[in-house]
């Protein structure tokens, strides 16, 4: 879904459109239309990735509730009649209501905010995308009457759907902030995350109608295809329960499948690749230890090194601060501050970067209190540039520094660029995928893969996006009697390369079944694992599979000229460290 849009609302349009008799569906409509009562409010504060609104149950305002934040814009007038016909308004992102409190509410953000600030318009329910799904095909009239009944949302259709389809989070359409589905006896109305807002019975059904046009079936997409429409000029993903003609464009079928090169001396928690010299090495680490292996036909063993400071080691990304300097490793761990026997200890993070060079790895710096990514910034291929940040217990992703190499130290300053709210610098990349010369920023959080470009949200994946076994659990409320534990995931990078020479750059980046991941560290293995292929086509971003899919989790991820180079991680326990990892290479087509 693209936020910061622009929105034509036409109510005025839309109930002439749809004046037309429903008297079974009389009492459904009053109950729905009663329950999604639009208010507006405004933001009187943000902290991270908590909002507080000035509206409270008075208002109408629930625990649940979406809020759309909103600029408004220009308003369109009739020149005939002089009659406001709608506005252009800018949606910045939408908020799901936590916590209600006397004069006021908590919100946290469903997806991407952009540029949000104190003082932006509030709206419920309205300036949501919302989709009405049909499992018996005679819906239509109730259709019409929630689009007349219900001007203030952006209804995207109405489809006929398979009834063992029950949540928004198994078709392509869960992107929508709102899914109507009508069985046999109740509408059910659910957010973007699967989750059920309100159930209303449908009494008296409506009869089949026969001249009802049919909806277009919902067909899922091959695994093996990137599916576009080359009719859109819009950047934004396809959903092709919208649209009746698409196109085809094949990637998996041309290639092999995986090679191994090698195994690693245990479980890799996360790995990264990097070249030097006219080497490819692999760094990778057991949440204790650091492994550094050289790549050629088959991998080598080259440097090992012990984590400096106590804790755990949750990623590790290859720096090359200078094209002709050495390679540094900058390697983010966590550890527990302080200790108790009966109330939890608060975490923080001591990380580390080390200078590569001779076979061996040298501390430079220690226990940084950040978590580290590293990024190409310019396009070369090489990765110059340190991010460094602060890890917040309610909010997780703090402040942005920039770490720079001054006279053989680090230097933390202010970001030279500048960075979306709620950037992570963990499972991120910067990538010109769109061909205009400037970089996207591209981040994967909660399953959800967005890229955005000139501080726009110009792509949103449906969820199974990233998924890793590197995984932090810690206590929100540490030293507190009520421990309230959460967890974060330490996802792959993603790779921007050129996999069909054409010219332009593809991004490929790990997918999940997210299902082996619903309860963090508790699934051995953690399910299936592929990698997906987004690419920028005619005025659109489309989505594919490279490569067949694997069985366990790909904790590394690298594309260079021949192959796609992953590494496959299973974990035998649960409890432990224990489990095998390899490397393996997909050729790709000359």
């Amino acid at each position: 879904m693209n936020r910061g849009r622009s929105i034509f609302n036409v109510s005025v349009l839309l109930s002439m459109v749809f004046l037309w008799s429903s008297v079974g569906s009389a009492g459904v409509i009053e109950e729905v239309t009663s329950y999604f009562k639009p208010a507006s409010g405004a933001l009187i504060a943000i902290h991270g990735d908590d909002y507080l609104i000035n509206m409270d149950a008075s208002s109408g305002v629930m625990v649940g509730d979406l809020l759309s934040i909103v600029t408004p814009g220009e308003k369109l007038v009739d020149p005939a009649s002089g009659a406001i016909l709608g506005s252009l308004d800018t949606v910045k992102g939408v908020l799901k209501v936590t916590k209600v409190r006397s004069g006021f509410s908590h919100a946290r953000p469903l997806g991407a905010i952009l540029a949000a600030q104190k003082g932006d318009s509030v709206r419920r329910y309205q300036n949501l995308t919302a989709i009405f799904r049909d499992q018996q095909g005679t819906g239509l009239r109730l259709y019409g009457q929630l689009v007349s009944d219900l001007p203030g949302l952006e209804w995207q259709g109405a489809h006929t759907v398979r009834k063992t389809i029950d949540t928004p989070s198994e078709s392509p359409d869960e992107r929508a902030q709102l899914t109507f589905l009508l069985n046999d006896k109740t509408l059910i109305v659910s957010d973007s995350e699967g989750q059920v807002l309100r159930s209303f019975p449908v009494v008296d059904h409506l009869p089949a109608v026969s001249d009802v046009p049919v909806y277009p079936p919902t067909q899922p997409i091959s695994s093996s295809k990137l599916i576009t429409d080359p009719g859109s000029q819009s950047a934004v993903a396809w959903d092709p329960l919208l649209q009746n003609n698409h196109a085809q464009v094949a990637y998996a079928a041309d290639y092999p499948g995986f090679l191994t090169l090698g195994e690693f001396p245990g479980i890799v928690m996360m790995a990264d690749f990097a070249s030097a010299g006219g080497q490819l090495f692999v760094a990778g680490s057991d949440g204790s230890d650091l492994n550094v292996f050289g790549i050629k036909e088959r991998m080598e063993p080259v440097a090992s090194e012990k984590n400096q400071n106590q804790g755990k080691i949750h990623a590790v990304a290859w720096w090359l601060p200078e094209v002709a300097g050495p390679l540094y490793l900058a390697v983010t761990a966590s550890s527990i501050k302080g200790s108790s026997s009966s109330i939890t200890a608060e975490t923080i993070f001591t990380s580390s970067v080390y200078r590569f060079s001779d076979g061996h790895l040298t501390p430079l710096a220690n226990n940084l209190p950040y978590m580290l990514g590293t990024f190409d910034r310019d396009g070369d291929g090489n990765k110059e540039a340190l991010l460094g940040q602060r890890f917040d217990l309610e909010t997780i992703y703090g402040p942005v520094r920039e770490l720079k190499l001054e006279n053989g130290s680090l230097d933390d300053t202010e970001p030279t660029f500048e960075l979306p709210l709620n950037f992570p610098v963990q499972g991120s990349l910067f990538a010109d995928l769109t061909g205009d010369g400037k970089a996207e920023t591209i981040y994967t959080r909660k399953g959800i893969l967005y890229v955005i470009s000139n501080g726009r949200l110009q792509y949103e994946s449906t969820r199974q996006m990233g998924g890793s076994l590197s995984r932090l659990t810690y206590d929100v409320n540490p030293g507190q009697a009520d421990a309230l534990f959460t967890s974060i995931a330490f996802e792959v990078p993603q790779v921007a390369a050129d996999i069909d020479g054409d010219g332009q750059l593809e991004l490929i980046a790990v997918s999940t079944d997210s299902s082996a991941f619903s309860a963090p560290g508790l699934v051995p293995g953690g399910g299936e694992s592929w990698l997906s292929v987004i690419k920028y086509q005619k005025g659109r971003f489309v989505k594919g599979t490279l490569g067949e899919k694997l069985e366990n989790p790909i904790q590394g991820l690298t594309v260079n000229k021949r192959n796609a180079l992953v590494v496959l991680s299973r974990q035998d326990s649960i409890l432990g460290r224990q489990g095998q990892s390899h490397l393996l290479a997909l050729p790709l087509a000359p």
